[in-house]
Protein backbone atom coordinates (compact mmCIF):
# COMPACT_ATOMS: atom_id res chain seq x y z
CA UNK A 1 0.00 0.00 0.00
CA UNK A 2 1.32 3.39 -0.98
CA UNK A 3 1.97 6.09 1.56
CA UNK A 4 -0.87 8.15 0.08
CA UNK A 5 -3.37 5.35 0.66
CA UNK A 6 -2.06 4.84 4.18
CA UNK A 7 -2.59 8.52 4.92
CA UNK A 8 -6.12 8.38 3.59
CA UNK A 9 -6.84 5.27 5.67
CA UNK A 10 -5.58 6.99 8.78
CA UNK A 11 -7.65 10.09 8.02
CA UNK A 12 -10.81 8.03 7.44
CA UNK A 13 -10.19 5.93 10.56
CA UNK A 14 -9.65 9.01 12.70
CA UNK A 15 -12.75 10.62 11.22
CA UNK A 16 -14.81 7.53 12.02
CA UNK A 17 -13.52 7.50 15.59
CA UNK A 18 -14.31 11.19 16.05
CA UNK A 19 -17.76 10.74 14.51
CA UNK A 20 -18.47 7.72 16.72
CA UNK A 21 -17.33 9.65 19.78
CA UNK A 22 -19.48 12.62 18.83
CA UNK A 23 -22.57 10.46 18.28
CA UNK A 24 -21.95 8.58 21.54
CA UNK A 25 -21.75 11.85 23.46
CA UNK A 26 -24.76 13.25 21.62
CA UNK A 27 -27.08 10.34 22.40
CA UNK A 28 -25.63 9.32 25.77
CA UNK A 29 -28.23 9.89 28.53
CA UNK A 30 -27.31 12.87 30.67
CA UNK A 31 -26.82 12.21 34.38
CA UNK A 32 -27.66 14.72 37.07
CA UNK A 33 -25.40 13.43 39.84
CA UNK A 34 -22.36 11.25 40.34
CA UNK A 35 -23.19 8.96 43.25
CA UNK A 36 -19.61 7.75 43.62
CA UNK A 37 -18.22 11.31 43.73
CA UNK A 38 -21.22 12.65 45.68
CA UNK A 39 -21.61 15.76 43.60
CA UNK A 40 -23.91 17.31 41.02
CA UNK A 41 -22.70 16.94 37.44
CA UNK A 42 -22.59 19.83 34.99
CA UNK A 43 -25.56 20.05 32.64
CA UNK A 44 -25.60 21.19 29.01
CA UNK A 45 -25.20 25.00 28.94
CA UNK A 46 -27.62 27.33 27.25
CA UNK A 47 -26.81 27.71 23.55
CA UNK A 48 -27.66 31.16 22.24
CA UNK A 49 -26.04 34.13 20.55
CA UNK A 50 -25.69 35.73 23.96
CA UNK A 51 -23.75 32.81 25.46
CA UNK A 52 -21.65 32.23 22.33
CA UNK A 53 -20.48 35.84 22.14
CA UNK A 54 -20.25 36.38 25.89
CA UNK A 55 -16.84 37.12 27.35
CA UNK A 56 -15.15 34.42 29.33
CA UNK A 57 -16.90 33.55 32.54
CA UNK A 58 -20.08 31.96 33.80
CA UNK A 59 -22.10 33.17 30.80
CA UNK A 60 -19.68 31.96 28.13
CA UNK A 61 -20.87 28.83 26.31
CA UNK A 62 -17.47 27.18 25.83
CA UNK A 63 -16.37 27.86 29.41
CA UNK A 64 -19.42 25.94 30.58
CA UNK A 65 -19.35 23.31 27.84
CA UNK A 66 -15.90 21.98 28.73
CA UNK A 67 -16.81 20.84 32.29
CA UNK A 68 -20.13 19.51 30.92
CA UNK A 69 -18.32 17.38 28.33
CA UNK A 70 -15.92 16.05 30.96
CA UNK A 71 -18.79 15.16 33.31
CA UNK A 72 -21.13 13.59 30.73
CA UNK A 73 -18.58 11.58 28.75
CA UNK A 74 -19.89 8.05 27.94
CA UNK A 75 -18.62 5.34 30.32
CA UNK A 76 -16.93 8.02 32.37
CA UNK A 77 -16.97 5.96 35.59
CA UNK A 78 -15.43 2.95 33.84
CA UNK A 79 -12.66 5.11 32.34
CA UNK A 80 -11.95 6.65 35.78
CA UNK A 81 -11.63 3.17 37.29
CA UNK A 82 -9.45 1.97 34.40
CA UNK A 83 -7.14 4.97 34.84
CA UNK A 84 -6.84 4.41 38.58
CA UNK A 85 -6.21 0.67 38.22
CA UNK A 86 -3.57 1.24 35.54
CA UNK A 87 -1.81 3.87 37.65
CA UNK A 88 -1.91 1.73 40.79
CA UNK A 89 -1.20 -1.77 39.51
CA UNK A 90 0.71 -1.24 36.24
CA UNK A 91 2.58 2.00 36.87
CA UNK A 92 3.02 1.02 40.55
CA UNK A 93 2.08 4.45 41.81
CA UNK A 94 1.46 4.74 45.54
CA UNK A 95 -1.41 7.18 45.16
CA UNK A 96 -4.11 8.11 42.67
CA UNK A 97 -5.80 11.49 42.97
CA UNK A 98 -4.19 11.83 46.43
CA UNK A 99 -5.87 8.57 47.46
CA UNK A 100 -3.84 5.63 48.80
CA UNK A 101 -4.63 1.93 49.00
CA UNK A 102 -3.08 -0.06 51.85
CA UNK A 103 -4.08 -3.04 54.00
CA UNK A 104 -7.35 -3.39 52.11
CA UNK A 105 -8.35 0.19 53.00
CA UNK A 106 -8.64 3.29 50.85
CA UNK A 107 -7.01 6.20 52.64
CA UNK A 108 -6.30 9.90 52.36
CA UNK A 109 -3.92 11.82 54.57
CA UNK A 110 -2.94 15.27 55.72
CA UNK A 111 0.80 15.59 56.00
CA UNK A 112 1.04 18.89 57.88
CA UNK A 113 -0.40 20.05 61.16
CA UNK A 114 -2.13 23.32 60.36
CA UNK A 115 -1.35 25.54 63.34
CA UNK A 116 -3.91 28.15 62.32
CA UNK A 117 -6.66 25.55 62.34
CA UNK A 118 -5.56 24.16 65.70
CA UNK A 119 -5.62 27.64 67.22
CA UNK A 120 -9.02 28.33 65.69
CA UNK A 121 -10.53 25.13 67.12
CA UNK A 122 -9.12 25.79 70.59
CA UNK A 123 -10.41 29.36 70.43
CA UNK A 124 -13.94 28.19 69.60
CA UNK A 125 -13.98 25.64 72.42
CA UNK A 126 -12.59 28.12 74.92
CA UNK A 127 -15.13 30.74 73.83
CA UNK A 128 -18.02 28.31 74.42
CA UNK A 129 -16.60 27.27 77.80
CA UNK A 130 -16.13 30.82 79.06
CA UNK A 131 -19.46 32.14 77.77
CA UNK A 132 -21.83 29.32 78.68
CA UNK A 133 -20.37 26.66 80.90
CA UNK A 134 -20.41 27.50 84.60
CA UNK A 135 -21.83 24.51 86.46
CA UNK A 136 -20.94 21.71 84.08
CA UNK A 137 -18.15 19.23 83.47
CA UNK A 138 -16.33 19.62 80.16
CA UNK A 139 -14.55 16.88 78.21
CA UNK A 140 -12.68 16.74 74.92
CA UNK A 141 -11.71 13.86 72.65
CA UNK A 142 -10.08 13.56 69.23
CA UNK A 143 -11.06 10.76 66.85
CA UNK A 144 -7.86 9.58 65.12
CA UNK A 145 -7.75 9.24 61.36
CA UNK A 146 -7.75 5.57 60.39
CA UNK A 147 -4.25 5.97 58.91
CA UNK A 148 -3.02 6.07 62.51
CA UNK A 149 -3.81 2.37 62.82
CA UNK A 150 -1.88 1.09 59.82
CA UNK A 151 0.47 -1.70 60.89
CA UNK A 152 3.21 0.04 58.90
CA UNK A 153 2.33 3.78 58.84
CA UNK A 154 5.24 4.43 56.47
CA UNK A 155 3.32 2.75 53.63
CA UNK A 156 1.58 6.07 53.03
CA UNK A 157 2.31 9.66 54.13
CA UNK A 158 0.73 10.26 57.52
CA UNK A 159 0.00 12.96 60.06
CA UNK A 160 1.95 12.79 63.31
CA UNK A 161 -1.11 12.16 65.49
CA UNK A 162 0.79 12.10 68.79
CA UNK A 163 2.13 15.60 68.18
CA UNK A 164 -1.27 16.77 66.92
CA UNK A 165 -3.03 15.37 70.00
CA UNK A 166 -0.41 16.72 72.42
CA UNK A 167 -0.80 20.23 70.99
CA UNK A 168 -4.54 20.21 71.62
CA UNK A 169 -4.20 18.74 75.11
CA UNK A 170 -1.70 21.42 76.08
CA UNK A 171 -4.05 24.20 74.94
CA UNK A 172 -7.26 22.74 76.42
CA UNK A 173 -6.16 21.20 79.73
CA UNK A 174 -7.08 24.41 81.57
CA UNK A 175 -10.79 24.10 80.85
CA UNK A 176 -11.58 20.49 79.89
CA UNK A 177 -10.57 16.91 80.63
CA UNK A 178 -9.20 14.87 77.74
CA UNK A 179 -10.54 11.38 76.95
CA UNK A 180 -8.04 9.30 74.98
CA UNK A 181 -9.78 6.92 72.53
CA UNK A 182 -6.75 5.58 70.68
CA UNK A 183 -6.67 2.23 72.51
CA UNK A 184 -10.38 1.60 71.91
CA UNK A 185 -10.06 1.70 68.11
CA UNK A 186 -8.23 -0.18 65.38
CA UNK A 187 -8.08 -0.05 61.59
CA UNK A 188 -11.04 -2.35 60.96
CA UNK A 189 -13.26 -0.19 63.17
CA UNK A 190 -13.39 2.17 60.16
CA UNK A 191 -15.05 1.58 56.80
CA UNK A 192 -12.63 0.40 54.12
CA UNK A 193 -13.89 2.89 51.52
CA UNK A 194 -14.82 5.79 53.78
CA UNK A 195 -13.48 8.21 56.36
CA UNK A 196 -15.93 7.29 59.15
CA UNK A 197 -15.91 4.72 61.93
CA UNK A 198 -18.27 1.73 61.98
CA UNK A 199 -21.08 2.12 64.49
CA UNK A 200 -21.31 -1.61 65.23
CA UNK A 201 -17.73 -1.48 66.58
CA UNK A 202 -18.15 1.56 68.83
CA UNK A 203 -19.32 0.00 72.11
CA UNK A 204 -15.80 0.05 73.63
CA UNK A 205 -15.57 3.75 72.71
CA UNK A 206 -18.99 4.43 74.25
CA UNK A 207 -17.96 2.67 77.44
CA UNK A 208 -14.68 4.62 77.65
CA UNK A 209 -16.46 7.96 77.19
CA UNK A 210 -19.25 7.23 79.66
CA UNK A 211 -16.85 5.83 82.24
CA UNK A 212 -14.62 8.90 81.91
CA UNK A 213 -17.63 11.15 82.46
CA UNK A 214 -18.48 9.19 85.64
CA UNK A 215 -21.98 8.43 84.53
CA UNK A 216 -22.45 5.58 87.04
CA UNK A 217 -21.35 3.34 84.19
CA UNK A 218 -18.87 1.17 86.04
CA UNK A 219 -21.44 0.19 88.67
CA UNK A 220 -24.14 -0.57 86.11
CA UNK A 221 -21.74 -2.55 83.93
CA UNK A 222 -20.65 -4.74 86.84
CA UNK A 223 -24.30 -5.34 87.69
CA UNK A 224 -25.08 -6.41 84.14
CA UNK A 225 -21.91 -8.50 83.84
CA UNK A 226 -21.65 -8.12 80.06
CA UNK A 227 -17.88 -8.20 79.67
CA UNK A 228 -17.44 -4.47 80.10
CA UNK A 229 -19.79 -3.29 77.38
CA UNK A 230 -23.50 -3.04 76.67
CA UNK A 231 -23.19 -5.77 74.04
CA UNK A 232 -26.20 -7.80 75.21
CA UNK A 233 -28.48 -4.80 74.83
CA UNK A 234 -27.86 -4.30 71.11
CA UNK A 235 -28.74 -6.13 67.93
CA UNK A 236 -26.62 -5.63 64.80
CA UNK A 237 -28.69 -4.92 61.71
CA UNK A 238 -27.22 -4.84 58.21
CA UNK A 239 -28.40 -2.62 55.38
CA UNK A 240 -29.21 -4.41 52.14
CA UNK A 241 -27.59 -1.79 49.90
CA UNK A 242 -23.77 -1.82 49.44
CA UNK A 243 -21.97 1.18 50.91
CA UNK A 244 -19.51 3.02 48.67
CA UNK A 245 -17.66 5.51 50.87
CA UNK A 246 -16.38 8.94 49.98
CA UNK A 247 -12.85 7.67 49.28
CA UNK A 248 -14.21 5.14 46.79
CA UNK A 249 -15.53 7.91 44.57
CA UNK A 250 -12.55 10.21 44.98
CA UNK A 251 -10.02 7.57 44.04
CA UNK A 252 -12.16 5.62 41.52
CA UNK A 253 -10.32 2.51 42.68
CA UNK A 254 -11.62 -0.97 41.81
CA UNK A 255 -12.51 -1.92 45.39
CA UNK A 256 -15.37 -3.93 46.85
CA UNK A 257 -18.01 -1.89 48.69
CA UNK A 258 -18.49 -1.90 52.44
CA UNK A 259 -21.45 -3.29 54.33
CA UNK A 260 -23.21 -0.65 56.42
CA UNK A 261 -24.48 -2.02 59.73
CA UNK A 262 -26.15 -0.30 62.65
CA UNK A 263 -27.00 -1.12 66.25
CA UNK A 264 -30.56 -1.37 67.53
CA UNK A 265 -31.77 -1.59 71.14
CA UNK A 266 -35.24 -1.52 72.68
CA UNK A 267 -34.75 1.88 74.33
CA UNK A 268 -34.48 3.47 70.87
CA UNK A 269 -38.17 2.80 70.23
CA UNK A 270 -39.08 5.26 73.00
CA UNK A 271 -36.50 7.91 72.10
CA UNK A 272 -37.75 11.20 70.65
CA UNK A 273 -35.32 12.66 68.10
CA UNK A 274 -35.94 16.30 67.21
CA UNK A 275 -34.17 18.49 64.63
CA UNK A 276 -34.32 22.30 64.77
CA UNK A 277 -32.59 23.19 61.49
CA UNK A 278 -35.74 24.66 59.92
CA UNK A 279 -36.33 26.97 62.89
CA UNK A 280 -39.13 24.73 64.13
CA UNK A 281 -39.07 21.42 65.97
CA UNK A 282 -39.20 18.53 63.51
CA UNK A 283 -39.25 14.89 64.58
CA UNK A 284 -36.77 12.77 62.65
CA UNK A 285 -35.88 9.05 62.85
CA UNK A 286 -32.92 7.76 64.79
CA UNK A 287 -31.97 5.80 61.67
CA UNK A 288 -33.21 7.24 58.37
CA UNK A 289 -33.23 4.16 56.14
CA UNK A 290 -34.29 6.24 53.11
CA UNK A 291 -30.77 7.71 53.09
CA UNK A 292 -29.37 4.27 52.24
CA UNK A 293 -30.49 4.89 48.64
CA UNK A 294 -29.25 8.48 48.59
CA UNK A 295 -25.96 10.09 47.65
CA UNK A 296 -24.39 9.44 51.09
CA UNK A 297 -25.76 6.35 52.89
CA UNK A 298 -23.88 7.36 56.07
CA UNK A 299 -26.54 10.05 56.46
CA UNK A 300 -28.89 7.36 57.72
CA UNK A 301 -27.45 8.11 61.16
CA UNK A 302 -29.60 10.98 62.51
CA UNK A 303 -30.23 12.21 58.94
CA UNK A 304 -26.67 13.45 58.42
CA UNK A 305 -25.19 16.85 59.20
CA UNK A 306 -27.60 19.01 61.17
CA UNK A 307 -26.97 22.13 63.24
CA UNK A 308 -29.00 21.13 66.30
CA UNK A 309 -30.59 17.80 67.29
CA UNK A 310 -31.93 16.50 70.59
CA UNK A 311 -32.41 12.86 71.59
CA UNK A 312 -34.72 12.38 74.56
CA UNK A 313 -34.73 8.99 76.25
CA UNK A 314 -37.76 8.84 78.62
CA UNK A 315 -36.85 5.31 79.68
CA UNK A 316 -33.50 6.36 81.16
CA UNK A 317 -33.24 5.84 84.92
CA UNK A 318 -31.53 9.21 85.55
CA UNK A 319 -32.06 12.87 84.68
CA UNK A 320 -28.58 13.57 83.35
CA UNK A 321 -28.05 15.49 80.11
CA UNK A 322 -25.19 15.56 77.60
CA UNK A 323 -24.33 18.36 75.19
CA UNK A 324 -22.24 16.92 72.38
CA UNK A 325 -20.30 19.30 70.11
CA UNK A 326 -19.57 17.14 67.10
CA UNK A 327 -18.90 16.63 63.40
CA UNK A 328 -20.31 13.83 61.23
CA UNK A 329 -18.65 11.13 63.38
CA UNK A 330 -20.99 12.12 66.20
CA UNK A 331 -24.07 11.11 64.20
CA UNK A 332 -23.35 7.41 64.64
CA UNK A 333 -22.16 7.41 68.27
CA UNK A 334 -24.88 9.69 69.70
CA UNK A 335 -27.65 7.03 69.47
CA UNK A 336 -25.46 4.77 71.63
CA UNK A 337 -24.58 7.48 74.16
CA UNK A 338 -28.30 8.18 74.50
CA UNK A 339 -28.73 4.91 76.41
CA UNK A 340 -27.14 6.45 79.51
CA UNK A 341 -28.69 9.94 79.33
CA UNK A 342 -32.17 11.37 79.72
CA UNK A 343 -31.34 13.88 77.00
CA UNK A 344 -28.51 14.29 74.48
CA UNK A 345 -28.16 17.55 72.53
CA UNK A 346 -25.98 17.47 69.40
CA UNK A 347 -24.50 20.78 68.28
CA UNK A 348 -22.56 21.28 65.04
CA UNK A 349 -20.98 24.74 65.14
CA UNK A 350 -20.16 24.50 61.46
CA UNK A 351 -23.84 25.30 60.91
CA UNK A 352 -24.89 27.30 63.98
CA UNK A 353 -23.06 30.31 65.45
CA UNK A 354 -21.72 29.75 68.97
CA UNK A 355 -22.93 33.19 70.11
CA UNK A 356 -26.61 32.16 69.80
CA UNK A 357 -26.39 28.77 71.52
CA UNK A 358 -27.99 29.97 74.76
CA UNK A 359 -31.23 30.51 72.83
CA UNK A 360 -31.50 26.77 72.23
CA UNK A 361 -29.31 24.94 74.77
CA UNK A 362 -29.36 24.94 78.59
CA UNK A 363 -25.81 24.29 79.80
CA UNK A 364 -26.56 24.27 83.54
CA UNK A 365 -25.49 21.04 85.24
CA UNK A 366 -24.96 19.04 82.04
CA UNK A 367 -22.02 17.02 80.76
CA UNK A 368 -20.32 18.72 77.81
CA UNK A 369 -18.23 16.75 75.32
CA UNK A 370 -16.26 18.15 72.38
CA UNK A 371 -15.83 15.16 70.06
CA UNK A 372 -14.11 15.88 66.74
CA UNK A 373 -12.21 13.96 64.08
CA UNK A 374 -8.63 14.75 63.17
CA UNK A 375 -9.65 15.89 59.68
CA UNK A 376 -12.11 18.52 60.93
CA UNK A 377 -9.79 19.88 63.62
CA UNK A 378 -6.96 20.21 61.10
CA UNK A 379 -9.17 22.09 58.62
CA UNK A 380 -11.71 23.89 60.81
CA UNK A 381 -10.59 27.48 60.24
CA UNK A 382 -13.32 28.79 58.02
CA UNK A 383 -15.63 25.86 58.91
CA UNK A 384 -16.48 26.66 62.54
CA UNK A 385 -18.69 29.70 62.46
CA UNK A 386 -17.67 32.96 64.15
Amino acid sequence: MSNRKKDWCNIILMGCLLAAGFLACLFHPQKDVSVSERRTLHSFPELSLKTVYATKGAENFMDRFEPYAADQFPYREQFRTLHSAFSLYVMQKKEVNDIYYAENHILKTDLDIRDASVSWAVNRMEYIDQRYIQNSRVYFSIIPDKNYYLSDPHKVPYLDFETFEAGFRKETDAFCEYIDLTDELQLDDYYRTDIHWRQENLLPVVYKIELAMDNSVEKSIKAKNVNGYFSDDFEVKEAEEPFYGVYYGQGALPAAPDKLSYLYADYMDDCIVTCYDTGEAETIPMYDEKALWGMDPYEMFLSGSKALITIENPGCDNDRELVLFRDSFGSSIAPLLAQAYHKVTLVDIRYIRPDVLDRFVDFDGVDVLFLYSTQVLNHCDGQFLQ
